[in-house]
């Protein structure tokens, strides 16, 4: 006999609609146990039921009840679930947590907007900072708990097909919740000054696939799917440990400047970081001569380690160093 907190979000749905549908019916507390246990062989104990109806919870979760219905704030958070994003039970405090750690403070505060639209809170949840010893960084830190919004997101990330309704309705905050995890602008100034967007790297390469299909149908924008990284290479140092890839890496790549415009202009990044890069390489491509686009963008940037950094003071911010990959079309120049 199975309880209730061990069956996944939909059938934990349909059972709470049963014990509404019952109780509206008259049925008591014991003849509602006794009927679920009869067509579902699950087991609800008689303070579970009176804990919903006498706090009148909907659902399950108590105020973090959340409707699973296509909403901005909601496709961006998914987005965010598919890259930085996690879902984890806290078995010391009981919790079902949604929560989002990183290094930009504004990215952080934003996922934690939307996550209270999601569950319909007043006021955003805290973000906490920290100091990460093994990387010597500031990260920032958001948590939600919702044991529904928990389920909802743990039974996407297991069938991707039902994520699409979301992302398809709201495509643009989709991208940004995941390019924002997982992008970056991507900028090469050796001869030749190019500019593109690394949209997202995954071992997904459906997700990616399914997010350049919305580029190319919902905003016009070419982009390509390629291979980057084998399974079982050994490319890779955290903390000084060695990391061997368990799986094949792809990524989601936009190198046409037309494309690169296009993603400036009708999505980019919400982290300001990235956005303020991105839209810089745009206008240094888009306002100088081919021959000084390179000098122009030095003014501004230096590469250290293979990384843009700004010269100006009170910044951290870097693009990658754009390299030539199978999947990168070349840039056409004027």
């Amino acid at each position: 006999m199975e309880t209730f907190s061990s069956l996944d979000f939909q059938l934990q749905n349909e059972i709470v609609q049963k014990v509404i549908d019952l109780s509206w019916g008259g049925l008591g507390y014991k003849r509602i146990i006794k009927k679920i246990k009869e067509e579902f062989s699950v087991n609800l104990g008689l303070g579970l039921l009176s804990y919903w109806f006498n706090n009148e919870v909907c659902l399950y979760g108590g105020q973090n009840h959340f409707d699973s219905k296509p909403t901005k704030e909601l496709a961006y958070v998914l987005g965010v679930m598919f890259g930085d994003g996690s879902i984890f039970y806290d078995k010391k405090k009981q919790g079902y947590i949604v929560g989002l750690s990183a290094i930009d403070r504004d990215f952080v505060e934003h996922f934690s907007r939307c996550i209270s639209k999601v569950l319909n809170k007043e006021k955003r949840y805290s973000v906490v900072k920290f100091r990460q010893k093994a990387m010597d960084s500031c990260m920032y830190s958001a948590r939600a708990r919702s044991k529904e919004l928990y389920y909802f997101i743990k039974e996407l990330k297991e069938d991707f097909e039902k994520v699409k309704p979301f992302a398809e309705a709201y495509p643009k905050e989709f991208i940004q919740g995941l390019a924002d995890s997982e992008g970056c602008p991507r900028v090469a100034a050796n001869g030749v000054f190019q500019v593109g967007v690394c949209v997202a790297s995954s071992m997904g390469v459906s997700l990616l696939a399914f997010v350049s299909f919305l580029l190319k149908m919902k905003f016009g924008i070419k982009s390509r799917v390629y291979h980057s990284k084998n399974k079982g290479a050994t490319d890779s140092c955290i903390n000084g440990r060695l990391i061997t890839r368990q799986n094949d890496l792809f990524v989601l790549n936009i190198s046409n400047f037309n494309s690169t415009k296009l993603f400036s202009t009708k999505i980019n990044f919400n982290i300001g970081r990235k956005k303020d890069k991105l839209n810089y390489a745009v206008l240094i491509f888009e306002k100088n001569l081919p021959m000084d686009r390179i000098a122009s963008w030095c003014k501004k940037y230096s590469k250290i380690n293979k990384k843009w950094i700004s010269q100006k003071p009170n910044q951290s911010s870097t693009i990658d160093v754009l390299t030539p990959s199978p999947g990168i079309e070349p840039e056409s120049h004027p």
